[in-house]
C-alpha cells in the first residue's frame, strides 16, 4: 500500500455524458491522444503530454478529471436516472458533476459544503459546464431526498501520490477526530433522511472506513449496510477509496 501511494498516479477523466465514452475516445485518438478505457465512463490518459487538456472533448465539457476510485463510488449509488441527490459535503464539485451525469436532466442534484471557499469552486465548474439541474442551496432538506452522498472529511491517506506532503502532516489524533466528525455526519444525515445514505472517503485506514460503519450500525435504527467498495491503490491506478451504501429499515 506504502509502496503504490509513493508513486505518481496516471491522469483519469470521466467521458460525459454517460454512456459516450466510445466516442470521446475516438475523438481524442484522432488527434494523436491514446487513452485506455476503464471503469464504467473513465479512461485513463497513455501519453506522456498533457494535450488532452487543450483537446476538443476538453473544452467542450465531455471529459472531467475524476480518479477512477472516485467515480467508482457514485457508481455504488446505484443511480437509475430522475432521482433527487444530495451532494451533502461537495468540495470542488467532481462528484457533484458525476452525480448530475448519473441522475440525468430528469433528476435533480443539490449541492453543500460547510466550506463556502470550496463550493465556490463546485458553483464555476457546474456553472461551465452548463449543468442546469444541479443547485446550491444554503440548507439543502435532507427529507427530500432518495439519496444522500456523504463524501466525508477524512485524512486523504489514500491520496498521498497526489498530495505527498499530506504524509508528514498527519497525527494519530487528527485521524481520531476525523472519525469522531465522521460519525456525527452520519448521525446528522440518517436522522432526517429515509432515502439511501452513500458514506465515502478518500481514506485507506480502517478507522475511517469499516470502523466507523460498524459503529454506526450498530447503534442505527433507521439504516443498515447494503454493500461497500474498497479501493486499494496497489490494485488501481489512482489512489485509495472507501465507500458504504446503507439503505432504510424497512
Amino acid at each position: 500500500v506504502m509502496a503504490a501511494l509513493n508513486r505518481e498516479p496516471r491522469l483519469m477523466f470521466k467521458a460525459r455524458p454517460n454512456g459516450t465514452r466510445d466516442e470521446v475516445q475516438a475523438l481524442l485518438q484522432a488527434k494523436g491522444i491514446t487513452t485506455r478505457a476503464a471503469g464504467t465512463n473513465g479512461l485513463v490518459l497513455e501519453d506522456e503530454g498533457r494535450a488532452i487538456f487543450e483537446s476538443a472533448p476538453m473544452k467542450n465539457g465531455r471529459l472531467v478529471v475524476m480518479d477512477l476510485g472516485s467515480q467508482a463510488i457514485v457508481d455504488l449509488c446505484g443511480l437509475k436516472g430522475g432521482e433527487t441527490v444530495i451532494d451533502y459535503c461537495a468540495g470542488a464539485g467532481g462528484k457533484t458533476i458525476a452525480l448530475a451525469d448519473a441522475v440525468g436532466e430528469r433528476g435533480r442534484v443539490l449541492a453543500w459544503d460547510k466550506s463556502p471557499r470550496r463550493l465556490a469552486e463546485a458553483k464555476s465548474r457546474v456553472h461551465e459546464l452548463k449543468i442546469r439541474h444541479v443547485s446550491f442551496p444554503l440548507a439543502p432538506r435532507l427529507e427530500d431526498a432518495d439519496l444522500v452522498l456523504v463524501d466525508a472529511p477524512c485524512s486523504g491517506t489514500g491520496t498521498l501520490g497526489r498530495e505527498p506532503d499530506q504524509k508528514w502532516k498527519l497525527t494519530r489524533e487528527q485521524v481520531a477526530g476525523f472519525a469522531k466528525t465522521q460519525a456525527a455526519l452520519l448521525d446528522e444525515v440518517a436522522a432526517k433522511t429515509r432515502g439511501t445514505i452513500v458514506y465515502a472517503t478518500c481514506s485507506v485506514l480502517r478507522a475511517e472506513d469499516e470502523d466507523v460503519i460498524a459503529a454506526f450500525t450498530q447503534r442505527s435504527v433507521t439504516h443498515h449496510l447494503d454493500a461497500d467498495l474498497r479501493v486499494w491503490p496497489q490494485a488501481s491506478e489512482g489512489g485509495g477509496f472507501y465507500a458504504a451504501r446503507l439503505t432504510p429499515v424497512p
